[in-house]
């Protein structure tokens, strides 16, 4: 499978090279696009503790294991009404377009969150709900996160085999 395909491939690069190469914030912009291109740029970011990228206007997250500190309120703010790609990729950015084409256009907005079991899934959901739930409430202390991110478990254990099976390797948090 694709996965043991890309461990392999982790596996055989040398990572003190990785850290003194160029990397690519999007990948739309390396100059040959191929698979072996594409991982050896996510790659090379993870190594600098990049672990977001972009596809054009897709998120791509490499779960890092570890707590980065870049999901406080000054990213929040840092990432507040910037158009992607001005900055570095981030997962606040996805939500701040969200919230904000929300408003502007009066529709519903989508995120997709999508991957494989432990891929963080569930970490990048919450530090949307926190990023939205900031931006909605323009610093404020909020109830509101605390209760949505308070029933993300109880959403998780509830689901059936059948929903189970739906939802294998997404996420959905709706109100």
């Amino acid at each position: 499978p694709f996965t043991s395909y890309v461990y392999n491939y982790f596996q055989s690069i040398n990572s003190t090279h990785l850290s003194c190469q160029d990397d690519f914030a999007d990948l739309c912009n390396l100059p040959v696009l191929s698979e072996d291109s594409i991982l050896n740029n996510l790659l090379t970011r993870f190594y600098k503790k990049k672990i977001y990228t972009y596809a054009g206007s897709i998120l791509i997250a490499i779960n890092p294991f570890k707590f980065l500190p870049i999901y406080n309120p000054k990213y929040v703010k840092m990432y507040e009404n910037h158009q992607l790609g001005k900055l570095e990729p981030h997962i606040f950015a996805i939500a701040d377009v969200a919230y904000y084409a929300m408003l502007r256009k009066r529709v519903n907005q989508c995120i997709v969150i999508s991957g494989e079991s432990g891929s963080g899934k569930t970490q990048s959901t919450n530090f949307l709900i926190h990023c939205l739930t900031a931006l909605s409430q323009k610093g404020y202390a909020s109830g509101v996160e605390r209760t949505i991110l308070g029933a993300g478990p109880v959403l998780e254990v509830g689901r059936t085999n059948v929903l189970q099976q739906k939802c294998k390797g997404g996420q959905s948090v709706g109100t």
